[in-house]
């Protein structure tokens, strides 16, 4: 309940929902808050491991993007798609966190520091706007990784408003050629 409705881990502390649960289970033993982080967080590392797992000599593309919340804390998340085992799409947000500022190293920095936590062996693709401090970022990954693991594509793309929204879609022809549509 804490993690599917975003509720902090005091919630069970709370005298209602202590009631609340009782009524629901007279029997019902409430477990410590801190009980209840320890399982959360247990779970969470056991997918990461799966994710990892999965993404063992998978060719990578990210995506990531990073802004300022209306309190100025400073945001980041960094996504991996790859497709698995039956041609399946996969995709994970791999890191959504504070970062300290938007320049293009301590971006480029956070986001190196993610793929080789991830284990994350082929980068394909980065997509990311076009904001100049990610291309700070990207030359900064171009260095950090080279040989097998090197990136091999860079996609920009600028947000405009627009009338109509723009969904790009990866498709793959006979040749197993990877193109990329705009469907309007």
């Amino acid at each position: 309940m804490c993690t599917k409705d975003n509720r902090p881990f005091s919630i069970v502390d709370d005298e209602g929902f202590k009631e609340f649960v009782w009524e629901l289970n007279l029997g019902f033993k409430m477990t410590s808050r801190w009980t209840v982080a320890r399982d959360c967080i247990e779970i969470y590392e056991q997918e990461a491991k799966k994710v990892k797992e999965m993404l063992k000599g998978q060719t990578t593309c990210l995506t990531m993007d990073t802004w300022s919340s209306i309190r100025n804390v400073n945001y980041m998340y960094l996504m991996a798609l790859w497709i698995y085992d039956a041609w399946v799409l996969q995709k994970k947000i791999l890191n959504f966190c504070p970062i300290e500022n938007h320049r293009g190293e301590t971006i480029g920095t956070l986001v190196y520091e993610c793929i080789q936590r991830w284990g994350i062996e082929i980068v394909f693709t980065v997509t990311v706007d076009d904001a100049s401090s990610n291309d700070r970022a990207i030359r900064f990954l171009k260095r950090m990784l080279k040989g097998p693991n090197q990136i091999v594509n860079i996609f920009t793309f600028v947000v405009m408003q627009i009338s109509s929204i723009l969904s790009l879609e990866m498709v793959w022809n006979r040749n197993s050629i990877l193109l990329l549509e705009f469907k309007m």
